[in-house]
């Protein structure tokens, strides 16, 4: 069977950490509103309980932050940040460590580039991103060890559209139902790997709206009940619609329906 190592993402994460002094969470927010809307990150920044800050808040604005290879770290009791309206976009930056889901979007756009995020942990839906109304655009991203109390250990996505390329996907403990999840959303991937995942339903991707995949991976993946990788399905507001092509399925299986697809 074909393997892709549990340590490939973590290991990559902490090429690209430096070693620069750790800042606070009231720093970064400091640094955000004293600057521009383009930003460079020069310290590594952890959350802790004398914060008066707990999150960063964009409303209406466009903002680029490029992390210049330095890490957020929310300490496993907060999350980064919430944006409503506006562009967000984010790049060459770790975040990790969250209480809820790391992003938060709202009627707004959010575009990533080289960003890793690690044991990002929702209470709900979308460990990593959260979108509502929104639009998510992912280039180059490593999505590892992230999870939800219920759909989309990564990425939450309801009447949104999500363009993944060249993402990688892994986890090493089982999630619950699906690394991306949409409601009434299109969702487009390519040239993305899903990897060493067990879910109980569909756990690369779930949609209720149109779905399409395009020369992406699917590796030892398993589902405890239904859709070893990918499910589809037709809800009162939207149609289901899936289209796949020259995509790669190794080694995937599920108890009950659909070893690889459920639609």
């Amino acid at each position: 069977n074909q393997t892709v190592p549990d340590t490939l993402q973590l290991n990559d994460a902490q090429d690209i950490i430096s070693d620069a002094s750790e800042m606070s969470y009231d720093d970064l927010s400091k640094k955000i509103e004293e600057s521009s809307d383009a930003i460079t990150l020069e310290s590594n920044y952890k959350y802790n309980d004398t914060n008066r800050v707990n999150h960063i808040e964009f409303i209406n604005r466009n903002v680029t932050i490029d992390g210049n290879n330095h890490e957020i770290d929310a300490n496993g009791k907060t999350f980064m940040f919430k944006v409503n309206g506006g562009n967000l976009t984010l790049k060459n930056i770790v975040l990790k460590n969250t209480a809820d889901s790391a992003i938060q979007l709202g009627n707004c756009m959010l575009n990533t580039i080289n960003v890793t995020f690690i044991n990002t942990t929702s209470k709900d839906v979308g460990g990593a991103v959260y979108a509502r109304n929104s639009e998510y655009i992912s280039i180059n991203d490593k999505f590892t060890d992230n999870s939800a109390k219920d759909g989309g250990s990564a990425l939450f996505a309801s009447s949104s559209k999500i363009y993944i390329k060249n993402a990688t996907f892994t986890n090493k403990n089982p999630i619950t139902w699906s690394l991306i999840y949409g409601t009434s959303s299109i969702i487009e991937v390519l040239g993305t790997t899903f990897a060493n995942t067990t879910s109980r339903y569909a756990t690369a991707i779930y949609n209720t709206g149109t779905t399409r995949i395009t020369k992406s991976k699917f590796i030892n993946l398993s589902a405890n009940i239904t859709a070893g990788a990918i499910a589809v399905k037709s809800d009162d507001t939207s149609f289901a619609n899936l289209i796949i092509t020259e995509c790669e399925f190794t080694n995937i299986k599920a108890a009950r329906n659909g070893g690889a697809i459920y639609a």
